[in-house]
């Protein structure tokens, strides 16, 4: 995993005020791989996510995308639930180690157990990103 300080000195000092901070965890794709996962969403709503697996998967680098991916953070607060995860980059270290930089199509944050719920859609438009809608959930409250 990269770590918290990665994604700090990234976004400079932009980060304090980013949408989502920092959130990392553990979890599974679509063809049982596991990852650990690293979020951070920038003020500007710009998505950082990155995949990383202690294992080399080989599938990945033939087709760069996972289908759906779905994992808890390592705190136990949160779930993650994301889409069409397009594989931008991928670094590969000694002993095995893979680290992908991602652009997933749909990313759902949401509290463990609850109905408040962070939605982000992304749209790929030749090589502009644009975030269309960042939407809360808050009905029960």
């Amino acid at each position: 995993m990269l770590g918290q300080d990665y994604f700090t000195i990234r976004l400079s000092d932009i980060y304090e005020y980013s949408r989502i901070q920092y959130k990392c965890g553990e979890g599974i794709s679509n063809k049982n791989a596991k990852y650990l996962w690293e979020l951070c969403v920038d003020v500007s709503g710009n998505i950082i996510f990155v995949l990383s697996s202690k294992e080399y998967l080989h599938f990945l680098d033939h087709n760069t995308n996972v289908e759906s991916f779905s994992g808890t953070s390592n705190d136990e607060v949160w779930e993650i639930n994301c889409t069409d995860i397009k594989i931008l980059t991928i670094k590969v270290e000694v002993p095995h180690k893979s680290t992908w930089f991602c652009l997933p199509s749909t990313v759902v944050l949401k509290l463990k157990g609850s109905q408040i719920m962070f939605l982000l859609w992304l749209e790929l438009t030749l090589v502009t990103l644009i975030f269309l809608a960042l939407i809360v959930n808050v009905d029960s409250l």
